[in-house]
């Protein structure tokens, strides 16, 4: 009989011993599924922030943008189909792209800014001359011949031509008789600025930013 409680608690025992080993494997287990997970994660969030920062790059350097200076033009036409064109910008917000249009007429001066990737409309402003300009004497001096522009693509390349990176920022003015753009090009931490002549394409100077 002695012999036989002896099993008896042995058995018990070896259960109680099997029983904890089970309940600390599968503890561990868990444990490591779990520290699995947390590692994975800055992983994944490295990997989405890369991604994202490919994505804007990629956004930011799509030059020219979609929507043409044709199409950019006819935009602000619609708006103020009575006025003549005096400045055009086209620069970045939050890695895309944004044409802003100012045009004038006898009293009053105007300015859009157009989309340049879903041609949409905005920032519509709206301010009269001075007296001193008023009558079309602004207007007469400001006046950009829009039908003689040479595209976008065109003056990008000569830009691209004569100073090293990527294009940022385009502005068309006109001073004088002459209509010209002044194109920023960026590599890095230099900046160099390119004035073409909007008919001609002729290089009109260079600026570097040292």
């Amino acid at each position: 009989m002695i012999h036989s409680k002896e099993t008896t608690m042995t058995k018990k025992q070896t259960a109680i011993i099997l029983f904890i080993m089970a309940a600390i494997l599968s503890m561990t287990y868990f444990l490591n599924k779990a520290d699995n997970k947390n590692t994975s994660a800055p992983a994944n969030e490295s990997q989405l922030k890369k991604e994202n920062a490919s994505a804007d790059t990629s956004q930011k350097n799509d030059f020219p943008p979609k929507v043409t200076l044709v199409e950019a033009i006819e935009s602000y036409q619609q708006e103020h189909p009575d006025t003549d064109i005096s400045s055009i910008e086209l620069e970045q917000s939050f890695n895309k792209w944004f044409y802003t249009i100012e045009g004038l007429d006898d009293e009053k001066e105007y300015e859009l800014r157009v989309d340049a990737h879903s041609q949409k409309t905005s920032k519509k402003q709206v301010k009269k001359l001075d007296r001193d300009e008023k009558n079309g004497i602004k207007r007469n001096e400001s006046k950009i011949d829009t039908s003689k522009l040479v595209a976008l693509t065109e003056i990008g390349k000569v830009a691209t031509e004569n100073a090293a990176g990527e294009i940022t920022e385009l502005s068309l003015e006109k001073e004088l008789s002459h209509t010209y753009w002044t194109v920023k090009v960026e590599e890095g931490l230099n900046e160099t600025e390119v004035k073409i002549d909007a008919f001609s394409k002729d290089v009109l100077e260079i600026e570097q930013d040292d």
